[in-house]
């Protein structure tokens, strides 16, 4: 009987280890800021190229709807003029026309932001800087 408890606790023991070994090497792995560049470079030349594809223009930029649905571990948010005209959780600016983006939401200083996450994405007669996050994991 008391070999069963003591190859039991020697086996939790095991498991934990190789868990908390496992779980370390994850993060270090997969979950690292380099790891994180290289997703966010890959989506945005996948999303560059989308907007090329489909001539997508600021006016028209509810047509990111589509690429953002097939694209669930991005989340990413589109300024044109300071100004946050998509985010891939929902549109700021469905109009075709951008003439009351005086009515959206207004960013005073997109400096504050992260410029790790920013990109610039280059419509068909503008561009606009996107800021862009994954979840690889």
């Amino acid at each position: 009987m008391g070999c069963i408890i003591i190859s039991g606790l020697i086996a939790i023991g095991c498991a934990v280890i190789f868990s908390k070994v496992g779980d370390y090497y994850i993060e270090n792995t997969f979950d690292s800021r380099e790891m994180n560049r290289s997703y966010q470079l890959r989506y945005m030349e996948d999303l560059q190229k989308y907007v090329v594809d489909n001539s997508i223009t600021p006016s028209k930029i509810s047509m990111l709807e589509n690429w953002a649905s097939e694209h669930e571990l991005v989340y990413f948010s589109v300024y044109y003029n300071n100004k946050v005209i998509f985010n891939s959780d929902y549109s700021y600016a469905d109009a075709e026309e951008l003439h009351n983006l005086e009515e959206q939401e207004f960013i005073d200083d997109i400096s504050m932001l992260n410029p790790e996450y920013f990109y610039s994405l280059n419509f068909c007669d503008d561009s606009v800087m996107i800021s862009i996050i994954t979840d690889i994991m």
